[in-house]
Protein backbone atom coordinates (compact mmCIF):
# COMPACT_ATOMS: atom_id res chain seq x y z
CA UNK A 1 0.00 0.00 0.00
CA UNK A 2 2.83 2.41 0.81
CA UNK A 3 4.52 1.81 -2.56
CA UNK A 4 1.22 2.25 -4.40
CA UNK A 5 0.26 5.47 -2.62
CA UNK A 6 3.68 7.09 -2.35
CA UNK A 7 4.13 6.62 -6.11
CA UNK A 8 0.70 8.17 -6.67
CA UNK A 9 1.58 11.23 -4.61
CA UNK A 10 4.84 11.66 -6.52
CA UNK A 11 2.84 11.33 -9.72
CA UNK A 12 0.31 13.89 -8.42
CA UNK A 13 3.16 16.37 -7.95
CA UNK A 14 3.22 16.80 -11.73
CA UNK A 15 -0.32 18.23 -11.66
CA UNK A 16 -0.97 19.53 -8.15
CA UNK A 17 -0.47 23.22 -7.43
CA UNK A 18 -1.36 25.96 -4.98
CA UNK A 19 -3.33 25.13 -1.86
CA UNK A 20 -3.91 21.38 -1.60
CA UNK A 21 -6.64 19.39 0.16
CA UNK A 22 -5.64 15.78 0.85
CA UNK A 23 -8.30 13.22 1.78
CA UNK A 24 -5.74 10.63 2.81
CA UNK A 25 -6.00 6.86 3.46
CA UNK A 26 -5.02 6.79 7.13
CA UNK A 27 -2.72 8.62 9.51
CA UNK A 28 0.44 6.99 8.16
CA UNK A 29 -0.04 8.28 4.63
CA UNK A 30 -1.28 11.68 5.86
CA UNK A 31 2.25 12.50 7.01
CA UNK A 32 4.15 10.94 4.10
CA UNK A 33 1.85 12.40 1.46
CA UNK A 34 2.45 15.90 2.84
CA UNK A 35 6.18 15.22 2.96
CA UNK A 36 6.19 14.21 -0.72
CA UNK A 37 4.07 17.16 -1.85
CA UNK A 38 5.90 19.77 0.23
CA UNK A 39 9.31 18.39 -0.79
CA UNK A 40 8.61 19.22 -4.41
CA UNK A 41 7.82 22.84 -3.56
CA UNK A 42 4.46 22.87 -5.32
CA UNK A 43 2.60 24.06 -2.25
CA UNK A 44 3.25 25.90 1.01
CA UNK A 45 0.33 24.28 2.82
CA UNK A 46 -1.45 20.92 2.78
CA UNK A 47 -4.84 20.64 4.48
CA UNK A 48 -5.46 17.04 5.41
CA UNK A 49 -8.21 14.85 6.85
CA UNK A 50 -8.04 11.11 7.55
CA UNK A 51 -10.71 9.43 5.42
CA UNK A 52 -10.92 6.36 7.67
CA UNK A 53 -11.50 8.12 11.00
CA UNK A 54 -15.09 9.25 11.67
CA UNK A 55 -13.83 11.67 14.31
CA UNK A 56 -10.89 12.87 12.26
CA UNK A 57 -9.93 16.53 12.54
CA UNK A 58 -8.71 18.84 9.80
CA UNK A 59 -5.02 19.61 10.03
CA UNK A 60 -2.51 21.72 8.16
CA UNK A 61 1.05 20.72 7.37
CA UNK A 62 3.70 23.25 6.35
CA UNK A 63 7.38 22.82 5.64
CA UNK A 64 9.38 25.02 7.99
CA UNK A 65 12.88 23.55 7.58
CA UNK A 66 14.54 20.83 5.54
CA UNK A 67 12.84 17.52 6.51
CA UNK A 68 10.81 19.28 9.20
CA UNK A 69 7.03 19.72 8.88
CA UNK A 70 4.85 21.86 11.12
CA UNK A 71 1.54 20.26 12.10
CA UNK A 72 -1.49 22.12 13.46
CA UNK A 73 -5.20 21.35 13.91
CA UNK A 74 -7.78 23.73 12.47
CA UNK A 75 -11.45 24.24 13.31
CA UNK A 76 -13.66 21.96 11.20
CA UNK A 77 -16.00 24.86 10.47
CA UNK A 78 -13.21 26.86 8.86
CA UNK A 79 -12.89 24.33 6.04
CA UNK A 80 -16.36 25.31 4.78
CA UNK A 81 -15.09 28.77 3.90
CA UNK A 82 -11.94 27.60 2.14
CA UNK A 83 -11.34 26.68 -1.48
CA UNK A 84 -8.43 24.78 -2.98
CA UNK A 85 -6.43 24.63 -6.17
CA UNK A 86 -5.97 20.86 -5.90
CA UNK A 87 -7.83 18.05 -4.13
CA UNK A 88 -6.41 14.53 -3.80
CA UNK A 89 -8.13 11.29 -2.78
CA UNK A 90 -6.14 8.07 -3.08
CA UNK A 91 -7.33 4.61 -2.02
CA UNK A 92 -10.59 5.89 -0.51
CA UNK A 93 -13.37 5.84 -3.12
CA UNK A 94 -13.93 2.09 -2.84
CA UNK A 95 -15.17 2.58 0.73
CA UNK A 96 -17.71 5.28 -0.15
CA UNK A 97 -21.41 4.41 -0.28
CA UNK A 98 -22.69 7.54 -2.02
CA UNK A 99 -20.49 8.47 -4.98
CA UNK A 100 -22.50 11.53 -6.02
CA UNK A 101 -22.07 12.97 -2.54
CA UNK A 102 -18.37 12.07 -2.66
CA UNK A 103 -17.72 13.82 -6.00
CA UNK A 104 -19.90 16.80 -5.12
CA UNK A 105 -17.84 17.36 -1.97
CA UNK A 106 -14.60 17.66 -3.92
CA UNK A 107 -16.20 19.72 -6.68
CA UNK A 108 -17.34 22.30 -4.12
CA UNK A 109 -13.93 22.39 -2.43
CA UNK A 110 -12.16 23.34 -5.66
CA UNK A 111 -11.60 26.75 -7.18
CA UNK A 112 -12.51 27.31 -10.81
CA UNK A 113 -10.10 25.29 -12.96
CA UNK A 114 -9.00 23.40 -9.84
CA UNK A 115 -7.81 19.80 -10.21
CA UNK A 116 -9.10 16.65 -8.55
CA UNK A 117 -6.70 13.67 -8.54
CA UNK A 118 -7.93 10.27 -7.37
CA UNK A 119 -7.21 6.55 -7.57
CA UNK A 120 -9.88 3.97 -8.36
CA UNK A 121 -9.52 0.17 -8.04
CA UNK A 122 -10.32 -1.81 -11.17
CA UNK A 123 -13.27 -3.99 -10.12
CA UNK A 124 -11.97 -6.76 -12.34
CA UNK A 125 -9.33 -7.33 -9.66
CA UNK A 126 -11.00 -5.86 -6.56
CA UNK A 127 -14.44 -7.27 -5.76
CA UNK A 128 -14.49 -6.08 -2.14
CA UNK A 129 -15.38 -2.44 -2.81
CA UNK A 130 -18.86 -1.00 -2.34
CA UNK A 131 -19.21 -0.13 -6.04
CA UNK A 132 -18.32 -1.63 -9.40
CA UNK A 133 -15.61 0.40 -11.11
CA UNK A 134 -14.62 0.04 -14.73
CA UNK A 135 -12.75 2.62 -16.79
CA UNK A 136 -15.97 3.46 -18.64
CA UNK A 137 -18.24 3.65 -15.58
CA UNK A 138 -15.93 5.87 -13.52
CA UNK A 139 -15.44 8.23 -16.46
CA UNK A 140 -19.21 8.59 -16.91
CA UNK A 141 -19.60 9.46 -13.22
CA UNK A 142 -16.81 12.02 -13.28
CA UNK A 143 -18.12 13.70 -16.45
CA UNK A 144 -21.15 14.86 -14.45
CA UNK A 145 -18.84 17.14 -12.45
CA UNK A 146 -15.55 17.73 -14.27
CA UNK A 147 -14.83 19.02 -17.77
CA UNK A 148 -11.40 17.47 -18.46
CA UNK A 149 -10.66 13.89 -17.42
CA UNK A 150 -7.39 12.05 -18.04
CA UNK A 151 -7.20 8.40 -16.98
CA UNK A 152 -3.86 6.74 -16.21
CA UNK A 153 -3.19 3.07 -15.41
CA UNK A 154 -1.22 1.70 -12.48
CA UNK A 155 0.23 -1.70 -11.60
CA UNK A 156 -0.01 -4.06 -14.55
CA UNK A 157 -1.50 -7.49 -13.84
CA UNK A 158 -0.12 -10.53 -15.64
CA UNK A 159 -0.69 -13.47 -13.30
CA UNK A 160 -2.59 -13.37 -10.02
CA UNK A 161 -1.99 -16.98 -8.89
CA UNK A 162 -5.34 -16.66 -7.12
CA UNK A 163 -5.68 -20.33 -6.25
CA UNK A 164 -2.48 -20.53 -4.21
CA UNK A 165 -1.90 -18.77 -0.93
CA UNK A 166 1.47 -17.36 -1.92
CA UNK A 167 3.04 -14.36 -0.21
CA UNK A 168 2.76 -12.12 -3.27
CA UNK A 169 0.53 -11.84 -6.33
CA UNK A 170 2.82 -9.75 -8.49
CA UNK A 171 4.22 -10.36 -11.94
CA UNK A 172 6.10 -13.59 -12.57
CA UNK A 173 9.55 -13.50 -14.10
CA UNK A 174 8.74 -14.91 -17.53
CA UNK A 175 6.11 -16.67 -19.59
CA UNK A 176 7.62 -20.17 -19.24
CA UNK A 177 7.61 -19.87 -15.45
CA UNK A 178 4.00 -18.71 -15.58
CA UNK A 179 2.93 -21.70 -17.67
CA UNK A 180 4.72 -24.18 -15.43
CA UNK A 181 3.17 -22.62 -12.34
CA UNK A 182 -0.29 -23.00 -13.88
CA UNK A 183 0.33 -26.69 -14.55
CA UNK A 184 1.53 -27.26 -10.98
CA UNK A 185 -1.40 -25.29 -9.61
CA UNK A 186 -3.80 -27.52 -11.57
CA UNK A 187 -2.14 -30.66 -10.20
CA UNK A 188 -2.38 -29.28 -6.67
CA UNK A 189 -6.09 -28.64 -7.08
CA UNK A 190 -6.75 -32.15 -8.38
CA UNK A 191 -4.84 -33.83 -5.56
CA UNK A 192 -5.87 -31.56 -2.72
CA UNK A 193 -8.89 -29.35 -3.36
CA UNK A 194 -8.45 -27.19 -0.24
CA UNK A 195 -4.64 -27.03 -0.52
CA UNK A 196 -4.22 -28.32 3.03
CA UNK A 197 -1.33 -30.62 2.11
CA UNK A 198 0.30 -27.81 0.15
CA UNK A 199 0.13 -25.42 3.13
CA UNK A 200 1.58 -28.02 5.51
CA UNK A 201 4.30 -29.61 3.40
CA UNK A 202 4.82 -28.12 -0.06
CA UNK A 203 4.57 -24.35 0.30
CA UNK A 204 8.19 -23.81 1.35
CA UNK A 205 9.47 -25.95 -1.54
CA UNK A 206 7.20 -24.16 -4.01
CA UNK A 207 8.43 -20.74 -2.94
CA UNK A 208 12.04 -21.83 -3.38
CA UNK A 209 11.31 -23.06 -6.90
CA UNK A 210 9.15 -20.07 -7.84
CA UNK A 211 10.14 -17.13 -5.61
CA UNK A 212 7.68 -14.24 -5.88
CA UNK A 213 8.99 -11.15 -7.58
CA UNK A 214 9.43 -8.21 -5.23
CA UNK A 215 7.78 -5.22 -6.85
CA UNK A 216 10.08 -2.30 -7.58
CA UNK A 217 8.97 1.29 -7.30
CA UNK A 218 8.92 1.78 -11.05
CA UNK A 219 6.30 -1.00 -11.31
CA UNK A 220 3.79 1.39 -9.70
CA UNK A 221 4.30 4.46 -11.90
CA UNK A 222 0.98 5.31 -13.62
CA UNK A 223 1.06 5.38 -17.41
CA UNK A 224 -1.33 7.11 -19.80
CA UNK A 225 -1.74 4.21 -22.23
CA UNK A 226 -2.79 0.74 -21.08
CA UNK A 227 -1.66 -0.88 -24.40
CA UNK A 228 -4.53 -3.34 -24.03
CA UNK A 229 -3.14 -4.78 -20.78
CA UNK A 230 -4.99 -5.14 -17.50
CA UNK A 231 -4.14 -2.83 -14.62
CA UNK A 232 -5.16 -3.00 -11.00
CA UNK A 233 -5.85 0.72 -10.55
CA UNK A 234 -6.94 3.81 -12.46
CA UNK A 235 -5.31 7.09 -11.44
CA UNK A 236 -7.41 9.96 -12.71
CA UNK A 237 -6.71 13.66 -13.11
CA UNK A 238 -9.80 15.87 -13.47
CA UNK A 239 -10.20 19.62 -13.98
CA UNK A 240 -13.19 21.59 -12.72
Amino acid sequence: MYKENSTRYEFASKFAHGKIFDYSPGVFMAYYSAKILLKNGISDEIVNVNAFDKNSVYATRRKIKENLINYSIIDNNLIKNQSFDTAISFDTIQFEKNLDKFFNKFFNLLKENGEFILSVPNSKFDSDSNCIFTEKSIKLLLEKYFKNIQIYHQKQIIDLDSNLSLTDTSIVKNQSNMSLKKIIRKLYSLADKNFNFYELYLKRIHLKLFPPKISKKHDFIPIDNSDGNDYQYFVIVCKK
